[in-house]
């Protein structure tokens, strides 16, 4: 009895790719439209565009089929960056014009951009990074369809699904319009919808690129091996540009740098000469930076502040000595030196409006219960606030006072022994308020 094998429905549409042998060299250059400055790194035309829509138009059509019985939620297409973005769109248009023309069932979807990066130059590296994943828990128990360009070795999507399984989502389909046929055989993974499987040759177009040239092609070509090697060099002759750019700009940094150094340099010896010269006492910041390591880079303002207060010492005693020949007060003579004592800074007034009918101090603490607290009227208010803002005012005026009181017993302090000991002196010359 005859046996008859069985035959494929009438609309199947298969999910495995369209497999371009190796002995296909694909079409000549000068039957198609190519920009002029590719023409020279091409070898030949191996998919046309219009093939390309025809096989995406069918993946989305399968797409359709499979999955709307089984995701009645949102399917979340996610696409991977740069390669895949027209891959993406024109898969997405097609799936949506499935949606329009079936009236009995349709695909509700979503769509996520992502970029994982593995190419560089001609050669698919070992490393993978991902980029532009946010909310990923957001991706539990949802149906996400992973687009993708080109698969090579399948390390990069090997990776990139184990990153997307670490935040459960329900299910996890992969579809690539090009799945690479290695010499080496070294593919470790298969996507579950595939457009084309394509000879162990480096392509480009239709968003496929080489080093950012060449995604502005309608057509799937082959790159020669001389093209490659051009655009190589011209990315050798890049990063040559930008490393002498990069080297101008670091010995501009470097003699900057030597400039600010010897700036510095001059302001630690000045500030150490001046240190010295004015009479310092040197025990002081020894004892206040617990070294003798001298005027640094982070200690100068610290010299500064001692050199500060020598000098306001040094101008004390001369003011008190000339206040003395002019027969003025020393407060007339030198209002603004440090030694003299500047004025107190203002006090802070802080005003708490009374709220109950007792005449106690404002600052005294009220100790009642709030249920005990008596509302004042507007009048009261007024009064009891008049009241507190005197008693403040007094209380600052006080305060003022004792601060003005303690400078001028300071400045006396300091001012006598200079002044006994330049009216005393044989030589005449002016003393300084230390002795030495």
């Amino acid at each position: 009895m005859a046996t008859t094998s069985k035959q494929p429905e009438k609309h199947h549409i298969e999910s495995s790719p369209l497999v371009i042998s190796d002995s296909f060299e694909g079409y000549p250059l000068n039957f198609f439209n190519l920009p002029l400055h590719y023409r020279d790194d091409l070898k030949s035309v191996l998919i046309p565009y219009g093939l390309v829509q025809d096989r995406i138009e069918a993946l989305a059509s399968r797409i359709f089929s499979d999955l709307h019985i089984h995701i009645p939620e949102q399917l979340i297409c996610m696409c991977v960056l740069k390669g895949g973005y027209r891959f993406f769109s024109d898969l997405v248009s097609k799936i949506q014009n499935e949606n329009r023309l079936r009236n009995d069932r349709s695909l509700p979807m979503s769509l996520e951009f992502i970029r994982v990066r593995s190419y560089i130059n001609d050669h698919s590296t070992d490393q993978t990074e991902i980029i532009g994943l946010s909310d990923l828990n957001s991706l539990k128990d949802k149906h996400i369809l992973i687009v993708e360009d080109i698969i090579d070795t399948g390390v990069t999507m090997v990776a990139l699904k184990k990153e997307l399984e670490k935040f459960k989502p329900k299910t996890i389909n992969v579809v690539s319009l090009f799945t690479k046929r290695r010499s080496d055989k070294k593919c470790i993974f298969k996507p579950d919808y595939s457009g084309f499987e394509v000879p162990d040759h480096f392509i480009v177009g239709y968003a496929l690129d080489y080093n950012e040239y060449f995604r502005d092609l309608e057509h799937i070509c082959v790159m020669k091996e001389s093209g490659i090697k051009g655009q190589r060099q011209k990315l050798l002759q890049q990063l040559e540009k930008k490393q002498t750019q990069a080297d101008v700009t670091a010995d501009e940094y470097q003699e900057k740098s030597k400039s600010t150094k010897k700036i510095l340099d001059q302001c630690r010896t000045g500030v150490d000469s001046l240190f010295k010269k004015i009479g310092c006492d040197r025990r002081q910041i020894d004892h206040l930076l617990q070294s003798h390591e001298g005027v640094t880079e982070d200690n100068i303002l610290r010299y500064l502040g001692i050199i500060e207060e020598r000098t306001n010492e040094l101008l004390t005693a001369q003011a008190a000595i000339a206040a003395k020949e002019q027969n003025m007060s020393l407060r007339d003579r030198a209002p603004n030196l440090i030694g003299d004592g500047p004025s107190g800074p203002a006090p802070q007034v802080n005003l708490h409006l009374p709220n109950t009918d007792d005449r106690r101090d404002p600052d005294e603490r009220d100790d009642r219960a709030d249920d005990e607290l008596k509302p004042l009227t507007r009048e009261e208010l007024k009064l009891r606030a008049a009241e507190q803002v005197k008693h403040l005012e007094r209380k600052a005026l006080q305060e003022q006072n004792k601060y003005n009181d303690l400078a001028l017993s300071t400045t006396r302090e300091k001012s006598a022994p200079g002044t006994s000991r330049g009216a005393g002196g044989d030589n005449g010359k002016a003393p300084t308020s230390r002795g030495r």
